[in-house]
């Protein structure tokens, strides 16, 4: 309920009383390592680019390969399970890859779009 009263107040201000509504203010990170000025919301992840720390690990057997981050690993493992879940959306085109990437590339290269 208190969320309710809140939003018509701050309705009710805006419309009556020409105030305008809070402006909430994006939480930004700041990069600590030496010569680096990025500012951005994935403080972690970013830091990997840095330390070369790649924590998703194949899990095929053989492969070995390693990811810095989360989507490429599970593009990586949809190639091993030949999992296609992306799908071009052209009419008639049945199309289908293991990343979104190659989805794309497909729709530029052969749809021309």
């Amino acid at each position: 309920m208190d969320f309710l009263y809140d939003y018509l107040k701050r309705k009710h201000q805006t419309r009556v009383h020409n105030r305008k509504p809070p402006v909430h203010k994006k939480y930004e990170y700041v990069c600590d390592w030496p010569g680096c000025e990025w500012t951005g919301g994935q403080l972690n992840r970013h830091k990997r680019l840095h330390t070369g720390d790649k924590p998703y690990q194949c899990l095929w057997p053989e492969c070995g390969k390693r990811f810095r981050m989360n989507m490429p690993f599970k593009e990586h493992m949809n190639r091993h399970n030949n999992f296609k879940p992306y799908a071009c959306h052209w009419p008639g085109c049945q199309y289908m890859s293991a990343s979104n990437s190659n989805r794309n590339r497909h729709v530029r290269n052969i749809h021309k779009m």
